[in-house]
């Protein structure tokens, strides 16, 4: 088990190195972040970056998205980002910029990731919190942890905070 850890551990990496060097932007502006997971979902406290090439009040400004799930922009006034992707909240504030802007090209990044945490704890190389990018499985978690120890067992225990 743990070589197929190893081995899944290190097809991650490759696959990642090589996908890092596609550019997929088709002409939209380029930032030294990496590129947002597909489909993740922003949420309070993730660090975004947006950029508009006509507004330089928006352009590369880190703005967090506060403990309601907004976000507060010139122009634009609060707009609720948590529970959108970043496609979404590109549409979104393309839409509510056209009121001053021609045609408004709006790119949203992601800065920090701090809206999804997770805690691996145990017989572990790196326990404790590691935040989430986008869907993850309990191998790809157990990998970022840095993977098992010689002393760990045959056992995973999972639990989840319930909100009700």
């Amino acid at each position: 088990m743990r070589v197929l850890v190893t081995t899944y551990y290190l097809m991650l990496a490759a696959g990642t190195v090589a996908l890092a060097g596609q550019d997929t932007t088709a002409g939209r502006h380029v930032t030294a972040e990496p590129t947002v997971p597909q489909g993740y979902v922003l949420g309070r406290g993730d660090l975004l970056t947006i950029w508009d090439a006509d507004s330089e009040d928006l352009s590369d400004r880190p703005v967090r998205v506060d403990h309601n799930g907004s976000i507060r922009l010139p122009l634009v006034g609060q707009v609720e980002a948590a529970g959108l992707t970043t496609s979404q909240l590109e549409a979104d504030l393309a839409t509510r910029l056209s009121r001053y802007i021609k045609n408004p090209q709006v790119t949203v990044g992601v800065q920090e990731y701090r809206s999804q945490p997770v805690s691996v704890l145990g017989a572990v190389h790196n326990p404790g919190v590691h935040q989430l990018e986008g869907r993850r499985t309990l191998i790809e978690l157990l990998a970022m942890a840095g993977g098992a120890t010689p002393q760990s067992g045959a056992v995973v225990r999972v639990t989840r905070e319930m909100q009700w």
